[in-house]
């Protein structure tokens, strides 16, 4: 019952395999990973498409790459990450670029920039409320030590009077003890 557990181990001994440049091997474990997975998690099927693509390229099989990394933009866009879009375009370029479709590795070549600039304005944005919040709670801060301060100078200011209210009275009382004696 742990099939995107399957798939994902599927798709990482796949990878391994395609470091060590077996690449017949590599292919079957990503492509059972393809079939286990079967687009239950877009985003494993996506990062399988990915891998895929990056194993035809390193075997010169320029077209089953090219399906791949389209399929990497395809399920990136639907599940909304930009990065796997990103790196589905960064693929495409190089793709069409081996290919000798200049026209076409512009066209990836331009969207992976927009891509790229709305990873970096986003990136940008959460920065921004990043300190915009730690700014706010600064300030927050701030505040309640000023606030904290007023009140116990407000507490020693009625302690102060307090004690002033009641010298006066000793003294009052003082003072009338010594005039009743005098009298």
């Amino acid at each position: 019952g742990y099939t995107l557990k399957i798939a994902n181990s599927l798709n990482n001994i796949g990878r391994l395999h395609m470091q060590q440049e077996h690449h017949e091997k590599a292919a079957d474990y990503l492509t059972e990973a393809l079939q286990v997975n079967n687009s239950q998690d877009k985003e494993l099927s996506s990062i399988i498409h990915e891998n895929l693509a990056k194993l035809y390229i390193s075997a010169a099989q320029y077209d089953s790459a090219l399906i791949h990394a389209k399929q990497t933009v395809a399920l990136s866009t639907d599940f909304g990450t930009k990065l796997g879009e990103k790196i589905g375009y960064e693929l495409m370029a190089e793709i069409y670029e081996e290919l000798g479709e200049f026209d076409n590795a512009y066209k990836s070549q331009q969207k992976l920039m927009a891509i790229k600039d709305s990873i970096l304005n986003e990136e940008k944005t959460r920065q921004i409320n990043e300190l915009q919040t730690k700014y706010e709670t600064a300030q927050k801060e701030k505040e309640i030590a000023l606030l904290e301060k007023e009140q116990e100078q407000q507490v020693i200011i009625r302690n102060v009077f307090l004690a002033g209210l009641i010298l006066i009275g000793i003294i009052g009382v003082l003072v009338y003890n010594r005039q009743r004696l005098k009298i």
